[in-house]
């Protein structure tokens, strides 16, 4: 049996913590190293982590000063000892047979990297999960990750074979706040040949009303989504890609513009001058043959005027 590493960052997630750990100890697969990574947490997340500890000789627990989850998952990489990764966030929880599904996905198909599941919010009604399982070619694995009806470029519905990253020194920007999982995931799939998806619903987040990605309040962070897709073009740079998977690139370009847009144009004061520049230079590198039908209507039609105003500004 393979060790399979399980890297948890917390912040401030006593409340949900317990769940989190307990749903990694009652896996079907127990080979597990299971590393909890507190990130400066100001509640009690830190003790309890340390009471599992001493319970669960799987369990390794590492405190560090508050730096971010990407600096906390990095913590995970470099400590981890397993034979593949899979990242669970600390006030998440799966299910019981999550992990030996993804094991069993990616172990028995030649030349997959990558086993991706299912997920949802713990409030969804999950009466319409299915159980199809796809073996996807590069380019179709790495479209995806763009696809909002799709699996996405999120961390935690993922299982990463621990060599790629050593090999290619993969890590989070931990500058990036937003999207970095995007950043991390678009960078592992340009090293695959397979990847395996399970529609299986196996990975349950939370929603705790107080995210980075809120659109009722202003928050600076959201711009990073911008710097996650200037990374992603610099290394499409030296790792050539499909136009289709630029297609699709860019039309998750677009649609993250307008939504920047409007929070920058509802919260003016705070944003200040510069965040609107950087929208429209992202802007002008997307096009009309970039919208897919997936598309809302209300960004189609906002698309044409921002367009054009965009052509107009330096």
């Amino acid at each position: 049996m393979e060790l399979i590493s399980v890297i948890v960052p917390v912040f401030n997630g006593a409340p949900y913590l317990s769940r989190c750990i307990d749903s990694v100890l009652k896996q079907t697969y127990e080979n597990l190293q299971i590393l909890i990574i507190d990130d400066g947490s100001e509640d009690d997340s830190l003790n309890i982590a340390r009471e599992y500890e001493r319970k669960d000789k799987r369990i390794r627990v590492f405190h560090q000063a508050n730096q971010g989850v990407s600096s906390a998952r990095n913590k995970g990489i470099q400590n981890a000892d397993g034979d593949y990764l899979v990242f669970i966030d600390g006030d998440d929880y799966i299910a019981d047979n999550m992990i030996e599904t993804l094991y069993l996905d990616i172990t028995k198909t030649p030349t997959a990297q990558v086993a991706i599941c299912n997920y949802e919010s713990d409030r969804t009604d999950s009466s319409t999960d299915t159980n199809r399982t796809e073996v996807l070619d590069q380019e179709e694995a790495a479209s995806r990750l763009f696809f909002r009806s799709s699996y996405q470029g999120f961390l935690c519905n993922k299982m990463f074979k621990t060599e790629i990253i050593r090999k290619h020194h993969l890590s989070l920007n931990p500058k990036i706040t937003i999207c970095e999982d995007l950043l991390f995931c678009f960078q592992y799939f340009m090293y695959i040949e397979k990847a395996v998806y399970n529609s299986q619903v196996l990975y349950f987040y939370t929603d705790t009303g107080t995210g980075a990605t809120r659109t009722d309040r202003f928050n600076a962070k959201r711009y990073t989504m911008l710097d996650s897709f200037s990374e992603i073009e610099e290394f499409w740079e030296k790792h050539p890609v499909s136009e289709k998977v630029k297609r699709h690139a860019y039309n998750y370009l677009a649609t993250v513009c307008m939504l920047l847009f409007k929070m920058t144009v509802k919260y003016s004061e705070e944003a200040g001058k510069a965040p609107m520049k950087r929208i429209f230079q992202s802007l002008k590198k997307t096009s009309w043959k970039y919208l897919f039908s997936e598309w809302q209507l209300k960004f189609k039609v906002a698309y044409v005027p921002l367009k054009i105003i965009s052509s107009f500004r330096k």
